[in-house]
């Protein structure tokens, strides 16, 4: 599934033409200062609520609420699910320009680093660290986004674990 979703983002990529990323409800820009959006994703350590807030046309902070899943030094997606379990990460990502798109969507990336910290009520902790290297397709007649993002990550807490292959994604609507 990720091969495909990732073919398809390339294909958008590669056969379209450069555009800025534009709401046709709003007639301002997606990527501005001030618009905050809202969804599902995950994030280190996090998966649940998204949140994106641009501080400026090309820097914004992004951020998940929800479940701590997983154990540590087996993946995000193998192991345990802490349901009692609570997680927070922040991420602050420089935006960068359009690789391709027309009036109806673009294609734009963005890279940056974050945290994330996990606790329950067993007095488990974690902490871990990523870097962020994200796609992101901007559908503009919705304003929402689609995004996966490559995060290699060193986990901190309880035990040194450092996985250089995870992926994460996000959609959410932009007000």
């Amino acid at each position: 599934m990720k091969k495909r979703i990732i073919l398809l983002l390339s294909i958008l990529m590669f056969s379209a033409s450069p555009a800025f990323a534009r709401s046709p409800f709003s007639g301002k820009p997606i990527k501005k200062a001030g618009n905050f959006g809202v969804g599902v994703g995950a994030g280190t350590l996090a998966t649940g609520l998204s949140m994106k807030y641009f501080l400026s046309d090309s820097t914004s902070v992004q951020g998940n609420v929800g479940f701590w899943r997983g154990c540590f030094g087996c993946g995000r997606f193998r192991g345990n699910f802490y349901s009692d379990a609570l997680a927070l990460s922040v991420d602050f990502l420089l935006e960068r320009g359009p690789l391709g798109g027309d009036s109806q969507f673009s294609v734009d990336w963005e890279i940056g680093a974050g945290g994330g910290l996990g606790f329950n009520d067993n007095a488990n902790l974690g902490l871990g660290v990523s870097g962020v290297l994200g796609l992101q397709l901007n559908i503009h007649a919705i304003p929402i986004d689609l995004v996966i993002e490559f995060r290699p990550g060193i986990i901190i807490v309880p035990d040194v674990y450092l996985n250089l292959v995870d992926f994460t994604g996000h959609v959410r609507y932009y007000f």
